[in-house]
């Protein structure tokens, strides 16, 4: 049961990737609750373990507002791929695959959210790195 994730209070890296990869059965189950809750305790965790700016937060970001997209939530998933977004613009480059994959599913999000012109000039940002490493 995820409750012993919940439990458990080391703050081992395997803990945070266990809770991870249970979060994302939990999400193929249709679990979307648990599974939020899950990633939401595992990215407080991973923060704990290697500060705000980690290099993974990014896509653990990401992989939480999929969860809030699935569960029709999409307005609240936004702050999470602005986030995401900005923090692999400072760590990763903004003319990168990695930002360009965040920015793709930033624009998804904003599409499902009713956001379209932001979504449109996010869909535009990524197409440079796209096109560069997919021709």
């Amino acid at each position: 049961s995820y409750a012993l994730f919940r439990a458990h209070d080391e703050h081992s890296v395997e803990t945070v990737n266990a809770q991870e990869v249970l979060a994302r059965v939990l999400v193929a189950r249709k679990q979307l609750p648990a599974a939020e809750s899950l990633l939401r305790d595992a990215l407080e965790r991973r923060r704990a373990l290697h500060g705000a700016d980690d290099v993974n937060t990014p896509w653990r970001l990401s992989e939480l507002g999929a969860v809030l997209d699935a569960d029709g939530r999409s307005k609240e998933a936004l702050p999470l791929y602005a986030e995401a977004v900005a923090l692999a613009e400072r760590k990763i480059g903004a003319d990168t695959l990695h930002h360009a994959v965040l920015l793709q599913n930033q624009a998804r999000s904003q599409l499902l959210a009713g956001a379209f012109r932001e979504a449109d000039g996010n869909f535009q940002r990524a197409l440079p790195p796209l096109v560069r490493a997919w021709g």
